[in-house]
């Protein structure tokens, strides 16, 4: 599969950019170097932190590895593999709101949101960079915690991510 960035603000593309971009880079965890879309959502993780997105593009359920990944091209191949069941790690209950939404406009907004925000008020530690590369900038972010989990939405729910504690 050819996914193809259409003019600058290819929003769809870019979505898929960002959740395939935590795929693991471990060739020896086969399963989480690859990507999987199910019913509509493409999830990507490395068992440390794990993102979904909902693209506008037809993208066939299955498994795929990632065989180009460039800023204007992006070469999807089926791989058959068993991906692992990333809903199990889903909350049934969202125990807080840290911060019921903001628009980081840039990187230095978003890591002060990070620390100012959502570390002082977390339970857990979480490492930093993760957090930050969750954060897409100039999105609506909802944050919440739930358990050793950070759970990153964005304002029409496209895109998500969670970050699991150190």
């Amino acid at each position: 599969m050819i996914i193809q960035k259409n003019g600058r603000d290819d929003r769809d593309f870019d979505g898929i950019k960002w959740a395939i971009s935590v795929r693991s880079k471990d060739v020896r965890r086969e399963n989480v170097c690859c990507v999987n879309m199910n019913e509509g959502v493409l999830c990507g993780t490395d068992g440390h932190r794990l993102y979904l997105y909902t693209p506008e593009r037809e993208i066939e359920n299955g498994n795929y590895e990632v065989i180009t990944d460039t800023a204007k091209l992006i070469v999807l191949e089926p791989k058959d593999v068993e991906y692992p069941e990333y809903e199990r790690i889903f909350p049934e209950v969202t125990t807080r709101v840290i911060d019921p939404i903001f628009t980081p406009s840039d990187k230095q907004q978003k890591d002060n949101l990070i620390l100012n925000g959502i570390l002082k008020n977390s339970d857990s530690c979480f490492n930093t960079k993760y957090l930050s590369e969750g954060c897409p900038c100039n999105e609506s972010l909802f944050f919440e915690q739930a358990g050793g989990r950070i759970i990153i939405r964005n304002g029409d729910y496209s895109k998500s991510a969670i970050i699991m504690g150190t």
